[in-house]
């Protein structure tokens, strides 16, 4: 893994869509525009692999780099880890702190690699000097995704995720002493995830220790339609959960336990579960619907009966600004699940903030086709309200 900071001379980016030539001096290159960041960022992505079951999976390409509206991001393969992105503002002048984005269930590193989120949150990245990894468990987007966890549960699924962290984490912090010249300063670290990487994050917060993070090094969180905490079982409240997406599922849940072969929705079955909102047929929607990734049977059955969420400890999370964003209509977490979400924060005596926003589970992340300019801003004007709360610590 080279230098943090330079992740690269990538190709540069605008709207609207098509290609530019530009000269350099005596040297002429092709410039790709991009209409958006997720489709900016679907370059990185190289040929297909086909995993046992013939499905397709697509595979980031080590090193890729692209330039999208002023963000930089790069490829990285870490040994024992995988390929995740790092990503930047291009006008980033010192390297301060770490942001780490956990993705969701059955989600590839790049899902929230998008408009909603990057928009609001180039200028905080800018104005405190952070560098973000956009992270993913269970090998996905890397040359072998793992496709026989239909077996794991919560225990081995956070142990990846600790192992991850103590291979990544060690490589990020020597850049930064690099940078810096602070070789004995741990960075400042802040974390956001999205759904089941929003419990992962609250995972993070509740051992810091196990994670290979020290005492104190996380300033802040953000958690975007998470699984409930401190029990997930709450999203059984969820109206229409049971009948419209647990019962349609159960064959196939059962199958992968059987099995041992990850659960892996895709098409009109995912836009079913995970987006419910928009066109299958829009671009955003394919994108996201099309390159999901096999995940957990025993996880998702744990999360509805026994429970997957942690218990964030007061000693651990006093007083840090910690923001909760949720969406008025999410078909998983529904409003029972997000009030005890933001009652469980607010007793554990953390600074926390909550945003509620129109729309489904993906609402805060996917802008779906048609959606009305006015809905786009106000999600926007909310993550902005986040991120600048959860990560003031900094």
């Amino acid at each position: 893994m080279n230098n943090v900071r330079g992740i690269g001379d990538v190709v540069e980016s605008r709207m609207p869509d098509g290609m530019v030539d530009v000269k350099d001096g005596d040297t002429k290159h092709t410039t790709v525009i991009h209409d958006s960041s997720s489709e900016a960022v679907q370059t990185l992505y190289g040929d297909s692999i086909r995993a046992a079951d013939g499905r397709p999976f697509a595979q980031l390409a080590d090193g890729a780099e692209v330039t999208h509206n002023g963000m930089m991001f790069s490829v990285c393969e870490i040994d024992g880890v995988g390929r995740i992105v790092l990503f930047a503002p291009k006008n980033l002048r010192d390297f301060r702190g770490i942001l780490i984005q956990c993705n969701g269930y059955m989600q590839a590193a790049t899902s929230m690699l998008t408009d909603k989120i990057l928009e609001p949150l180039k200028p905080i990245m800018e104005t405190h000097g952070l560098v973000g990894v956009a992270y993913v468990h269970g090998g996905r987007g890397g040359a072998k995704p793992i496709i026989n966890q239909g077996r794991w549960g919560i225990g081995r699924l956070q142990r990846e995720v600790v192992q991850h962290m103590k291979q990544l984490l060690p490589l990020l912090q020597k850049n930064f002493a690099q940078e810096s010249g602070q070789s004995n300063t741990p960075p400042p670290i802040v974390l956001m995830g999205h759904s089941q990487g929003a419990q992962t994050v609250a995972h993070m917060l509740r051992d810091p220790i196990a994670y290979g993070i020290a005492p104190g090094q996380i300033r802040g969180a953000t958690l975007i339609n998470s699984v409930a905490l401190p029990y997930s079982q709450a999203m059984l409240r969820t109206p229409g959960l049971i009948t419209n997406i647990v019962r349609k599922n159960l064959k196939d849940v059962v199958g992968s336990l059987w099995s041992g072969e990850g659960l892996l929705f895709r098409g009109e079955q995912a836009f079913d579960t995970f987006l419910a909102e928009g066109d299958p047929r829009g671009l955003s929607e394919r994108r996201l619907t099309s390159n999901t990734y096999p995940a957990e049977a025993m996880y998702f059955v744990q999360t509805l009966t026994t429970g997957t969420s942690p218990r964030l400890d007061p000693a651990l999370v006093r007083g840090m600004p910690i923001s909760l964003v949720t969406s008025h209509d999410d078909q998983l977490m529904g409003a029972y699940a997000q009030k005890m979400t933001y009652d469980h924060i607010a007793k554990s005596d953390a600074d926390v903030i909550w945003e509620v926003i129109p729309g489904r589970h993906f609402s805060p992340i996917v802008t779906i086709v048609d959606e009305p300019v006015d809905r786009v801003l106000e999600i926007m004007m909310a993550n902005t309200a986040a991120f600048e709360h959860a990560f003031q610590g900094l």
